[in-house]
């Protein structure tokens, strides 16, 4: 098992202009979210996520084929999780050379604080 934190940010200029390449200052906060790595099984990533009251918001079950064609889902959070998965398989296809993942993401803080979440 593997575990990873990482701070939420505070964008104080720049807001969403950033992601175009526009210069932002953004501060670090005590609040943040885990992500926790398990191996798994059925050659695809089971992933969960939490939010800070311990509430389930978002759950799936992605087959790696689908990381690996990147297919469509109907569900938006989904879509932007196989894509994001499979540009990690372009960079490393080895990746999905196991039986599976359990994934898990704690936050800190509401999600709707809006302080990472997109990240």
């Amino acid at each position: 098992m593997k575990t990873f934190y990482s701070n939420g940010k505070l964008l104080i200029t720049g807001e969403y202009v950033v992601l175009d390449g526009a210069k932002a200052l953004a501060l670090p906060t005590k609040f943040g979210q885990d992500l926790t790595v398990e191996n798994g099984f059925g050659k695809a990533i089971h992933w969960k996520s939490f939010d800070a009251d311990g509430s389930l918001w978002f759950e799936d079950k992605i087959p790696f084929e689908s990381i690996r064609q990147k297919s469509e889902s109907q569900n938006p959070i989904s879509q932007t999780l196989i894509e994001i998965l499979h540009a990690a398989y372009v960079l490393n296809p080895d990746f999905l050379e196991t039986d599976g993942f359990l994934v898990t993401t704690k936050l800190t803080f509401p999600r709707f604080w809006g302080l990472g979440t997109s990240s």
